[in-house]
């Protein structure tokens, strides 16, 4: 038996020497690469569909898994072809991008014409009725979170960090700007005749302006984060969820008039339009209408799914008739609740696998959803159907990965992938109607493959020539898509996948796992390989631990970081170790002895990504300020500075070393040497 062992254990430490000896190549940080030619059977043509592939799924035309279906057009079809060196790095700039960013909240103008949409990028105006777009307002790469016009319409409003800021509708120009004394902002609200502006923030203060000269007026506090924030219909009283009560204060006094305790953290609330009664959902799927006056209960309602499904009740609002309330859910449900009997009167199936955000028409005729896959929807009431849907899109982008001879890049678009040819940014393939938003991709070394991990504890792995579905492989082990990673052998037959909980070594032919390599699942953030295929790299906390994989028993733990590693990258020739963490440093790390190197201090916001250029002479990196850098690898000093925005982005290199990919705010950034 301990020679059949010994034996099993030489051929997976083979296995994995072959395969390892790959996932840098992929991640585009290797040394030099051989040219492989491109799929020669890959056709452009923009509208290339895919097998429809559900995870098993039911569907049906009544209840579609909805996902863009307009394809993304990049702002250039000029790609530089010069590798990105310690001579011209000064000079890279951005050459084109993906993406609109991703919506937080939405809200209609008072007559219902226009639908205003938060977003990651600013603020997005379009004609409810028409779809059209009205106006594109710039908040200088911050992401807003909240949205309000004025009772007028003239006037829109919309919080971002600590900075409330008014625009003319008509021309985007800015009428008022003001500040948040403290944490981030959360919610913004107009009072009913629009003297006032007020804002909720993360740290549950308040503040509260006028409108004509931006002078503050008062603070309010509830010592937790303000979920939910409103006017009375007469702007008499300031509302504001936090916690699991619902605060009342007097305006301008700023008074505590009330607080109504609910049984759970509150999600959402909103007055009736007589201001007598007030609406809320709570977490514990509990729809409550409370008397004003009296402060009680005088209808609770309990969502049955919440117990079965832990699907979350995220809006409440009253429709125009008064007996009617409307709530949606994290799982994609839209529901009509009859006041007077608490009966459900309705079920929309929006979107039956994402949450959704929801904003009713001030006439209930309506109401606009934005789900995580970016599709904008109007839809008609009491019947719920579909009356349009905006020609854009707007989500996440968590992932691209290029080809291993940089000819073409993939990236997430809704449940969909899209591949693009890297010389003239035309698509050339679309993989439809995955069960989940890809977070990990991975090209195989011919170029003929791609893997997809997207949750539901399975990998897929398609054609690049038709889209078509070539492989599944499943393992309870792939339970958690945000912390996998996937890498193919060299030759093609096997597949590594890397979860919170280790290393899963996968045979293509059969989807059989071979081998798992465990670490301490609740402090991994990250993995790497060594390009030759001998080490292997994880987070643990603020440590590292490498091991060799000849002997693995006894691997070598890295220690100098002072707060959390989250990402790793090897650099070319195998020497070196490369690290960053919120620590606001980058470490380079002997993997031969764990000595380090060189710490590079950067960013005060903590470091979040890092790649290693295909020559080895240079570390980009993404950090929580917004920006990213490219360092020389040689003294630590800073090349050169790039703005992109989002605190959690992700950089890597091109396999030919001419393009820099970086992610922020639902739009992918390409850079170059113009």
């Amino acid at each position: 038996m301990s020679t059949l062992i010994g034996t099993l254990k030489t051929k997976i430490l083979v296995g994995l020497g072959v395969l390892l000896s790959c996932f840098l190549i992929l991640l585009s940080s290797c040394g030099s690469l051989a040219s492989l030619p491109p799929p020669a059977s890959i056709e452009e043509h923009p509208e290339a569909t895919a097998e429809q592939y559900s995870g098993g799924r039911q569907t049906s035309e009544s209840n579609p898994i909805l996902t863009p279906n307009a394809d993304p057009t990049p702002n250039s079809t000029i790609v530089p072809r010069i590798p990105i060196t310690t001579q011209n790095a000064a000079l890279v700039e951005q050459v084109y991008q993906f993406g609109s960013g991703w919506v937080n909240t939405m809200a209609y103008s008072p007559d219902g014409q226009l639908l205003a949409l938060a977003t990651s990028l600013g603020i997005e105006i379009y004609d409810a009725v028409t779809s059209e777009e009205i106006r594109h307002i710039d908040t200088n790469l911050e992401s807003c979170t909240s949205v309000a016009f004025s009772p007028d319409g003239t006037l829109v409003a919309a919080g971002y960090s600590h900075t409330a800021t008014i625009w003319y509708v008509s021309n985007g120009t800015v009428y008022q700007q003001m500040t948040a004394y403290r944490g981030g902002i959360t919610e913004i609200a107009y009072s009913p005749d629009g003297t006032y502006l007020a804002a909720g923030t993360r740290d549950g203060s308040i503040d509260l302006w006028q409108v004509t000269d931006g002078s503050h007026i008062l603070s309010l506090t509830t010592g937790h984060w303000i979920q939910d924030m409103d006017f009375s219909p007469d702007g008499s009283i300031l509302a504001a969820g936090a916690g699991s009560t619902i605060y009342f204060w007097s305006i301008p006094q700023g008074a505590l008039l009330k607080a109504i305790g609910l049984d759970s953290t509150l999600t959402a609330f909103n007055f009736s339009q007589d201001g007598t009664t007030v609406a809320s959902v709570s977490e514990n799927g509990v729809i409550q209408v409370s008397e004003l006056a009296s402060g009680e209960s005088i209808l609770e309602i309990r969502y049955e799914n919440n117990e079965d499904s832990g699907e979350r009740l995220q809006y409440v609002d009253f429709l125009a008739d008064g007996s009617t309330l409307i709530t949606n859910t994290n799982a994609g449900n839209v529901l009509l609740w009859q006041i007077s009997s608490g009966d459900l009167l309705e079920v929309f199936p929006v979107d039956l696998t994402d949450q959704v955000n929801i904003a009713v028409s001030p006439d209930g005729s309506e109401f606009a959803t934005c789900s995580m896959v970016g599709a904008i929807q109007i839809w008609q009431l009491p019947d719920g159907g579909l009356e349009h849907t905006l020609d854009r899109y707007f989500i996440d982008i968590p992932v691209v990965t290029f080809s291993p001879d940089s000819s073409l890049y993939a990236f997430p678009f809704g449940r969909d992938v899209l591949i693009y040819r890297t010389s003239n940014n035309v698509l050339v393939q679309r993989i439809q109607s995955l069960p989940h938003q890809a977070t990990s991709l991975a090209f195989s070394p011919d170029g003929s493959l791609l893997a997809v991990g997207s949750g539901d504890s399975e990998i897929t792995i398609w054609r690049v020539s038709d889209g078509g579905l070539e492989q599944t492989v499943q393992n309870e082990n792939l339970s958690d898509p945000h912390h996998m990673h996937l890498a193919f052998s060299p030759d093609g037959t096997l597949l590594s996948a890397s979860g919170a909980d280790g290393v899963n070594l996968f045979q293509i032919s059969d989807g059989a796992l071979l081998y798992s390599f465990s670490v301490e699942a609740e402090m991994m953030v990250d993995f790497a390989f060594s390009p030759d295929g001998n080490l292997i790299a994880a987070t643990s906390g603020n440590d590292i631990y490498l091991w060799d994989l000849a002997n693995s028993d006894h691997p070598l733990r890295l220690r100098g970081h002072t707060n959390a590693v989250n990402a790793l990258d090897f650099s070319p020739d195998n020497s070196m170790l490369i690290s960053s963490s919120i620590d606001n440093s980058i470490r380079l790390w002997n993997v031969n002895t764990g000595g380090l190197i060189r710490s590079i201090f950067g960013p005060t916001q903590g470091i979040n990504d890092v790649a290693v250029s295909p020559n080895g002479t240079l570390i980009a990196s993404s950090a929580g300020d917004g920006t990213g850098r490219i360092w020389r690898v040689s003294n630590g000093a800073c090349l050169q500075t790039l703005t992109i925005s989002h605190s959690e982005g992700f950089v890597v290199f091109s396999p030919d070393g001419t393009l820099l990919a970086t992610s922020d705010s639902g739009v992918i950034r390409f850079w170059g040497v113009p």
